[in-house]
């Protein structure tokens, strides 16, 4: 399992990402009450990535260039 952090692009939101070959990608956003799941694919177009058709294509995009 890996974490790493990324930043929008657009919202100003920072974004905790988690992978894990058997859950895929779980990402989170830190808020007054905690972490809170938010939906990978958005987050990753918030991020800057390309137009792809799944969010595993979306994440891995940005996953190598971090």
């Amino acid at each position: 399992m890996e974490l790493r952090k990324f930043y929008s692009r657009e919202s100003g939101k920072v974004y905790y990402v988690v992978y894990s070959p058997e859950t895929y990608w779980k990402v989170f956003i830190e808020t007054s009450e905690g972490f809170v799941m938010v939906e990978a694919k958005t987050a990753a177009r918030d991020c800057g990535a390309d137009i792809a058709d799944d969010t595993h294509q979306l994440w891995a995009q940005l996953w190598k260039a971090a």
